[in-house]
């Protein structure tokens, strides 16, 4: 279902969902495993957005956005964290909205998860830049804020390391199918901070200390 979907926005396609890259979030959704989705050009706002919480939605997450610099992976090379890192070229802070487009009568699980897209409804791309090999990340942490709360802190390196094991089971699904992710192609992946509640007129705030921030604004 996801796979003729998706054909038909493919001049909107800019790179990759992963959601639930995360063990809580994972717990949250109902999910055994990682989901992957599009990620589609309409669904990306600036840091210090404003946008309408949609019919269905079921939280904010923090989240990654890299992009690639080459195929990934090439042919014959193995999927692994060595190799994954010479692929990458940077990443960025975000902020995503996830959100289901099917009533609420239908299960969540793995199953339907994937056929709505991943559940992202909405990517925050911040300012700043993340260094995937960052050897100080451990040192590092990220919080999520909202309207000038610190609601949730975890540590930059383990938020990272699941981000990074997201990329990696990506790059496995699209194997299996065929595919590879793209150079120029942007994946964001959801990997810290749990998934908080959602209300018209707050102000969310991914904090990535040294490596940046996103915010946005629910209406």
């Amino acid at each position: 279902m996801q796979t003729e979907a998706v054909i038909a926005y493919a001049s909107w396609s800019k790179g990759y969902t992963v959601t639930g890259a995360d063990a809580q979030s994972r717990r949250l959704l109902n999910l055994h495993e990682p989901i992957c989705g599009p990620l589609l050009e309409h669904d990306i706002v600036p840091s210090g957005a404003r946008y309408r919480l949609p019919q269905g939605t079921l939280g904010v997450c923090c989240q990654f956005v890299f992009t690639f610099g080459r195929p990934y992976p090439m042919p014959g090379e193995a999927i692994d964290l060595a190799s994954l890192l010479h692929a990458i070229i940077h990443g960025r802070p975000g902020l995503v909205v996830l959100a289901r487009r099917v009533t609420g009568a239908v299960p969540l699980n793995d199953w339907t998860a994937t056929a709505d897209f991943g559940l992202a409804a909405c990517h925050v791309i911040g300012a700043g830049v993340v260094d995937p090999g960052d050897p100080a990340a451990r040192e590092l942490s990220i919080s999520a804020v909202v309207d000038g709360q610190k609601l949730a802190e975890v540590s930059a390196g383990d938020a990272l390391r699941d981000a990074l094991d997201g990329l990696v089971h990506l790059a496995r699904v699209l194997a299996g199918r065929g595919n590879v992710t793209e150079a120029g192609d942007i994946v964001a992946v959801s990997a810290c901070c749990g998934i908080l509640q959602a209300i018209p007129g707050q102000q969310f705030e991914a904090d990535f200390g040294r490596w940046g921030r996103a915010t946005l604004r629910l209406r």
